[in-house]
């Protein structure tokens, strides 16, 4: 540093242009890190006076009591800087520091004539956020030492941290001279926190040094990724060499600094010309000379000095300002009394200049803007290390500060993979983080199966007729189930429908054929031959319960359930009716009853169906049935698409039991008719049964979740009434034409109507047995 100001301050005396008839003179001085060293300093050099008290509290040479200085130059710390800038600030002489980065020193008010020519802390603060955020890294641990610059910088990442949602577990203040119980702490909060990878530290190097002590003699064998600040990222290379696999894969902030053209070539001169180099030059080369074994200096390694460039510029700066100071207050171009203090001041907030082609001011607050050259320690195979430049961070570029290209990035991890410090599980398909009892620590909950998870964090119940996807990102839409052509409901009940079409036209073939025989005339083929219709009714409406619901599909099956029940049983409760009426007659009065003869039965018949098509076309205007789809409570991936029964399908199924229960009513009425008038007997079996089946089909169906079922429950209650009819009234009929002796049922035939007062050749008995013929 003291080789930089010296340069710069020669090439300033050089030049006519800049501070003409006026030559800048300097007073170097070590402080030796020390803030009272730095105080009494800085005392003795604005005062022109001082005590004796630290004249030997570090290795120095003579010193002077100058006084009236202009502005001083330095110091390297934020904690001595902040001595030095009260004491300028007392006696109105600027301080500008080349390497104190606290934002405490922004604050104008406090420090008022302090000036740097680095950035102060909350540029890098904001490097090191922005580093974590690109690489999501939200779960970490911080260090600082305890010193303005690391409390502040600290404070200010926790600001920061809080804003962007990144959880800081650890948050430890580490001395410069730290205790085997602080660097026991220090291992013990780690290992608390064993999901932490990313660690922090904002420090100088002796409080770095010992978070690195801490992990290696503790054994914590977990593998670490540091973000060093600008406090000790330039001196890792002389770190210990049991540290540098630890660092492995680190990155660091160091300050961005441009090459001053002249100078280089100025300081690998300086070893030929010893003369002009100050005593602390002069003992470092020689201690460089030693330590390379060196035969001359042209074979010696002269490491060029780091921020040299922010030296060089504290002083010109102060030359600029000076000069235009001199131009304003001074009557002459020498230097004045007035050019100096308050005006020198205000001149170096507004100074600016260009130094190797890049331009230098002051912002604000008499800081720099901040930019950082982001470093990573890599190491070769031969465990050779290496600070390898790999982004920058320039906060004027507001739509991209960070630059980091990753490719180049040397991780320390094994198989080369970018560190993971988050502390969250790593969740399944379906599954949100939630989060735990532990601080900043989550867990996986599971969605409920039909819920998507929405960003990452959110379980979002899919609408009631969507069902998510196979990785629960998207809702689907959940096909209906309905019954299909493969289906073993679909084809029993196509086989079974088949079956009755045909045995009900051959029942109706049947009765046609034998149409002037006794037996059929006697059980009224114009009834028999409605109640066929309506059994072929019945087949037609257990087909329609197996096609895709629909509006139309519904209120089709809907009707023909109505009609088919309806034309089926009317003319059934006419016939048990009329055998009633005709033996109930016959016990009072040999005349016969009224309303018996067929075309009378047809009329009513027409009545009772007619009333019915009216009731079912009033139940589709007014409340139709219509296709629904029956969701399963708890929900699962299954829609039912069903008809929906209307509330006038109410209305027609009613009218319909009330048909069958007046079939069973008479049924039971005529149950102790002579033997050989047995079709009621058969008639009361028939809608007994039916009467069972239709009311255990209603519950059944209201109930049922599966469509499968439904159809089912339908079709059983329409074929079953089918072949239930065709077994009971008209299989015994055919079996007596065909297997009985015909001329003994004449003769009985005859006998029985030159007996009976009641002849009515539509009543006949059913043989079954040769017993009761006598």
């Amino acid at each position: 540093m003291v080789e930089s100001m010296t340069y710069a301050i020669s090439v300033i005396n050089n030049q006519e242009n800049l501070l003409p008839n006026v030559t800048l003179g300097y007073e170097i001085r070590n402080d030796c890190s020390s803030e009272e060293v730095s105080l009494w300093t800085m005392i003795t050099l604005a005062s022109g006076r001082g005590s004796t008290d630290y004249e030997n509290a570090c290795p120095t040479f003579a010193r002077e009591n100058v006084g009236g200085v202009a502005a001083v130059i330095g110091t390297s710390r934020s904690s001595t800087s902040l001595l030095a800038a009260k004491v300028g600030g007392i006696y109105d002489i600027p301080v500008i520091s080349y390497y104190a980065t606290s934002d405490e020193l922004s604050n104008s008010k406090r420090f008022p004539y302090f000036f740097r020519t680095v950035p102060p802390d909350k540029f890098q603060v904001n490097a090191i956020v922005d580093i974590l955020l690109h690489y999501n890294w939200k779960y970490i641990a911080l260090f600082y030492s305890i010193d303005s610059y690391g409390i502040h910088g600290a404070r200010q990442i926790q600001t920061l941290a809080e804003r962007f949602d990144i959880c800081i577990t650890t948050n430890l203040p580490v001395s410069n001279q730290p205790s085997e119980t602080e660097v026991q702490n220090i291992a013990d909060r780690l290992k608390e926190t064993n999901k932490v990878t990313v660690i922090v530290i904002f420090s100088l190097w002796k409080s770095a040094h010992a978070v690195l002590r801490a992990i290696e003699e503790f054994g914590i064998d977990r593998k670490f990724t540091f973000i060093g600040s600008d406090g000790w990222g330039p001196d890792v290379d002389v770190i210990d060499s049991s540290h540098m696999k630890i660092l492995h894969g680190s990155l660091f902030i160091r300050l961005h600094a441009q090459s001053t053209m002249g100078f280089h070539q100025y300081y690998q001169n300086l070893p030929f010309m010893q003369e002009n180099a100050s005593q602390w030059y002069r003992d470092k080369l020689n201690a460089i000379y030693v330590a390379n074994n060196c035969t001359d200096w042209g074979s010696c390694p002269i490491p060029i000095p780091h921020l040299e460039t922010q030296v060089i510029n504290a002083v010109f700066a102060i030359a600029y300002a000076l000069d235009a100071s001199v131009k304003m207050n001074c009557a002459t171009t020498q230097l004045c009394t007035e050019a100096l203090g308050e005006n020198l001041q205000r001149n170096l907030l507004n100074v600016s200049f260009i130094n190797s082609n890049v331009q230098f001011s002051f912002y604000e607050n008499g800081d720099p803007f901040g930019k950082y050259t982001l470093k990573n320690w890599q190491m070769g195979d031969d465990n050779a290390s290496d600070m390898a430049t790999v982004g920058f961070w320039n906060p004027e570029n507001v739509s991209h500060r960070l630059f980091l290209d990753s490719d180049n990035v040397q991780w320390g991890l094994p198989d080369g993979e970018v560190p993971f410090s988050l502390c969250v599980d790593q969740c399944n398909i379906g599954q949100i983080p939630v989060p735990l009892e532990k601080k900043c620590c989550w867990g996986c909950r599971q969605c409920a199966q039909f819920a998507i998870v929405v960003n990452g964090s959110e379980c979002q119940d899919c609408p009631i007729t969507h069902w998510p996807n196979a990785n629960f990102t998207i809702c689907l839409p959940i096909q209906p189930v309905y019954l299909r052509f493969d289906h073993p409901v679909f084809l029993l009940t196509v086989v079974f429908f088949g079956i009755g079409l045909i045995l009900t036209c051959v029942c109706g073939l049947g009765m046609y054929y034998h149409r002037q025989h006794p037996l059929i005339k006697a059980s009224s083929i114009e009834l028999s031959g409605v109640n066929i219709i309506g059994l072929s009714m019945s087949c037609a409406a257990a087909v329609s319960t197996i096609f895709r619901p629909s509006r139309a599909t519904c209120i089709t099956s809907d009707f023909l359930f109505s009609i088919c029940f309806c034309v089926t049983f009317a003319p059934i409760l006419l016939k048990v009716n009329r055998i009633w009426r005709i033996f109930t007659s016959a016990k009072r009065s040999a005349q016969r009853p009224r309303f018996v003869n067929p075309k009378h039965q047809l009329i009513i018949i027409t009545g009772l169906i007619t009333l019915q098509i009216a009731i079912s076309c009033l139940s589709a205007l007014i409340s139709p049935s219509k296709a629904q789809l029956l969701i399963p409570v708890p929900r699962q991936q299954i829609l039912t698409l069903y008809c929906q029964l209307g509330t006038g399908f109410a209305v027609s199924t009613t009218y319909n039991i009330i048909l069958i229960l007046l079939c069973c009513f008479y049924a039971f009425k005529a149950r102790k008719v002579p033997d050989n008038y047995n079709e009621s007997r058969f008639i009361a079996i028939s809608v007994y049964s039916t009467l069972i089946v239709c009311l255990a089909a209603i519950p059944v169906y209201s109930t049922a979740a599966d469509i499968a079922q439904m159809v089912g429950t339908f079709s059983v209650v329409s074929l079953f009434n089918v072949y239930l009819t065709l077994i009971c009234l008209y299989l015994p009929k055919f079996y007596a034409i065909q297997f009985e002796d015909s001329d003994e049922y004449a003769n009985w035939r005859t006998s029985e109507a030159l007996h009976s007062n009641v002849i009515e050749p539509s009543v006949a008995p059913i043989p079954i047995t040769r017993s009761s013929y006598t």
